[in-house]
């Protein structure tokens, strides 16, 4: 028997849906807890640091935390550099999926979707601020509730999107697409309908667990050793009654290194789905 989940696939909508109530059930309501134990909507944005610089070994949270503030000291400096804002952007949104406390997500998430909203503005066709105004505002939309989830998670989508449009080959971007696919399906037919055309009538009405598949092959191939990818994989087997498969990913997931801070949440939620798959 399947465990209960948090996420998404696990809320139904009862009378009348509202357009705030809606998107909740997409990405999950708003927590006013520890950011680091409910994870299934979470998971969806965590960007993996090999999109945009080459990966390093576990990262703590205070290693997160003194890069940021490193890079912002940096960027106070000389606010004109895009890739640097949008390398801050990066640091605050891996500092952020790293904390365990909403208010301090909240408030580093803030920080980095500014920095990427600038490097935008600096670098209109610059793939690394467009991503990570994605990952930062599908945090941000985990995190909120009402109408600012709305636009944040209308944001990740529409920016990882744009990135893909650019650059087929972005393991990220493939990853918060394949896991809104996913996130959709999960849902009833009603509730995916308002669902999706609250996000903006055609951004996922075409949604399907076909495509959901193949964005998160196309992740688990370009960034094999990302353990989210391989955890969100295992998660999209686990749903489609495909057992064995969902072991494999998920003992995958627990086998690689950890990258950053984060990446250990994944390899215990895949340790606890393993656990209550063989009971």
């Amino acid at each position: 028997m399947k465990s209960s989940s948090p996420g998404p696939g696990g809320r139904l909508v009862r009378g009348v849906v509202t357009s705030a109530a809606a998107l909740a059930v997409l990405v999950g309501p708003a927590r006013s807890q520890d950011v680091g134990t409910s994870r299934d909507t979470l998971r969806m944005t965590l960007p993996p640091i090999g999109a945009v610089v080459p990966p390093r070994v576990r990262l703590s949270l205070a290693t997160h935390e003194a890069e940021f503030r490193a890079l912002e000291q940096r960027v106070s400096e000389d606010s004109t550099d895009a890739r640097l804002q949008a390398a801050t952007a990066r640091a605050g949104t891996e500092f952020a999926a790293a904390l365990t406390d909403v208010e301090a997500a909240r408030e580093a998430l803030a920080r980095a979707r500014g920095y990427a909203l600038r490097a935008v503005a600096l670098q209109p066709e610059g793939i690394e601020g467009h991503y990570w105004l994605a990952a930062s505002s599908g945090l941000t939309a985990d995190i909120e509730g009402g109408r600012t989830k709305i636009r944040m998670a209308d944001a990740a989508w529409k920016e990882s999107s744009w990135v893909l449009e650019r650059d087929s080959l972005h393991a990220g971007a493939h990853h918060l697409q394949g896991r809104l696919h996913a996130a959709v399906m999960r849902l009833g037919r009603i509730t995916r309908f308002l669902a999706t055309t609250l996000l903006g009538g055609d951004a996922l009405s075409d949604a399907s667990w076909d495509k959901a598949e193949h964005h998160l092959t196309r992740a688990v191939a370009l960034a094999p050793a990302e353990p989210m990818h391989h955890f969100e994989m295992g998660s999209l087997h686990y749903d489609r009654d495909r057992p064995e498969e969902a072991a494999a990913s998920y003992r995958r997931a627990m086998e690689l290194e950890p990258i950053r801070a984060a990446d250990v949440r994944y390899q215990q939620r895949a340790a606890q789905r393993l656990e209550a798959m063989e009971r």
